[in-house]
Formats: structure tokens, C-alpha cells, sequence
């Protein structure tokens, strides 16, 4: 049943985006982790916002502090596992969603940017500290891609 879940999500991911052939092999393969890493969902975003040749993580890195999803002076450990706030956070800045009074006065927080993507259903429930597993990726971006399409998710 998960397999086949991930393998829709896929399909339409592919559909939606217009992904080459190793692009959807590399997603099959983020699918099948139990844990994906902060340069999995930096690679994620990266295809979202339309980056076709990803290529090395620096590439994608300069790519999102261009588009400002990255603070200029981030340094990124991109070999730590990814939970879910920070990937609604990059999702929030990707999405281009108004902050609220709260994250105005305490700044950009995980459980914010979690809180505000739970609300729009593109992240599944559950709490921001827990770690991400592939098909929660790949569920997210094809959420946030939905979401930016004009769906309701709600």
C-alpha cells in the first residue's frame, strides 16, 4: 500500500513538473529512505521552484540563496537528518506565505513554519520535531506543489 501511495505521488509529481528520467529515479530513491537529509529537502525545494539540473549540493545551495530561501551567510550541515520544520520552513519562504505577528516578534521558527503549512495541509500531523522519512518528502512537495497550483487541500 506504500509503495503504491509513493508511486501516485510520483506520477504526479512527475506530471506536474515535467521531471527527466533521473530525476524521478533520484525521487524513487528519497522514497525509499527511512530518514532523509537536510540536502535531500534542499535538493526537494530546489525541483520545486523549477531548478532542473541540480547537479552538487552547491549548486543547489547558491540556487536557493538566490531565490532567498537561504539566509546569504547559512551554513547548511547537509548531511543531518531533516525534520519537519525545517523543511515547512523552506517550504514557507519556497510558497512565498505571509508570516504571522508571531514570527515577526521570535523570528522564523520551525514549529511556525509548521503550524502554518499544517493549517494549509501540505504537511502531515504529528508535531515538528519528528524526522522526515521519503514518502513524507515527497507527499510535502507534491502538497506545496498543489498548493501553489490553486487546489485546496482543505
Amino acid at each position: 500500500m506504500k509503495i503504491k501511495m509513493v508511486c501516485m505521488m510520483i506520477l504526479f509529481f512527475s506530471c506536474c513538473i515535467l521531471l527527466n528520467a533521473s530525476t524521478v529515479q533520484y525521487l524513487n530513491k528519497i522514497a525509499d529512505q527511512k530518514y532523509v537529509s537536510k540536502g535531500d529537502c534542499l535538493k526537494c525545494v530546489a525541483y520545486f521552484l523549477g531548478k532542473r539540473k541540480v547537479g552538487n549540493i552547491s549548486n543547489v545551495i547558491r540556487f536557493l540563496k538566490k531565490k532567498k530561501i537561504l539566509r546569504r551567510n547559512a551554513k547548511v550541515n547537509i548531511e543531518g537528518h531533516a525534520n519537519r520544520g525545517y523543511l515547512s520552513q523552506l517550504l514557507v519562504r519556497a510558497l512565498e506565505l505571509k508570516w504571522g505577528m508571531w514570527s515577526s516578534l521570535l523570528g522564523n521558527r520551525y514549529r511556525t513554519a509548521y503550524r502554518q503549512l499544517l493549517k494549509y495541509k501540505i504537511m502531515p500531523s504529528g508535531g515538528w520535531r519528528y524526522m522526515m522519512d521519503g514518502t513524507e518528502l515527497i507527499g510535502s512537495i507534491t502538497r506545496a506543489n498543489q498548493f501553489k497550483q490553486g487546489v485546496r487541500l482543505w
